[in-house]
């Protein structure tokens, strides 16, 4: 298969860490703004939304988006679907959430989450292969960005013309 990752990149998040020079027309970052306010709304209507403070970046902070995005790169080939894309970030979050987490924890949550005794073949590889993905991102999560220690809440990825873009809440973990 060709390689797809930078392209796909660039129709991912154009101005992520890695893609700065790529410009956003002002319409595609009104309807990238215009889907944050969506997502802010929808996390603000949750029962766990509804007391909630709803805090933007700090500028001495890195968005949590691009430092997703960053943590994801080297996954991204291959990967070209909205379906595609949106499985990958739920394993990618999931295992970063988990990084957050004891070690003795970790383990016990990656055992239930896999004890599930699947009887299919094309299941037991399917957890399989995702285990597997799960462990390179736990790795990945402490070894180049063992500082960062949002755990990541929730996420919204949205397409917009071809291009995709995502929004993340996050806090920080207690």
């Amino acid at each position: 298969m060709a390689r797809k990752s930078k392209e796909f990149r660039q129709l991912f998040y154009p101005d992520s860490v890695q893609q700065r020079n790529i410009s956003v027309t002002p319409s595609q970052r009104k309807k990238e703004l215009a889907a944050f306010k969506s997502f802010k709304q929808e996390i603000e209507n949750t029962a766990e939304g509804t007391n909630a403070v709803f805090v933007e970046t700090p500028k001495n902070l890195a968005k949590m988006s691009e430092v997703l995005m960053e943590y994801i790169e080297p996954f991204l080939e291959g990967t070209e679907t909205y379906e595609e894309c949106s499985n990958l970030l739920e394993i990618a979050i999931m295992s970063w959430n988990m990084a957050l987490v004891s070690e003795e924890e970790r383990q016990e949550e990656l055992k239930e989450l896999f004890s599930d005794n699947a009887s299919d073949p094309e299941e037991i590889e399917a957890e399989k292969l995702i285990q597997k993905l799960m462990n390179k991102f736990i790795k990945r999560k402490l070894k180049f960005f063992a500082e960062e220690k949002r755990f990541i809440t929730d996420f919204k990825l949205t397409e917009n013309s071809g291009r995709f873009h995502i929004s993340v809440a996050s806090s920080f973990k207690m």
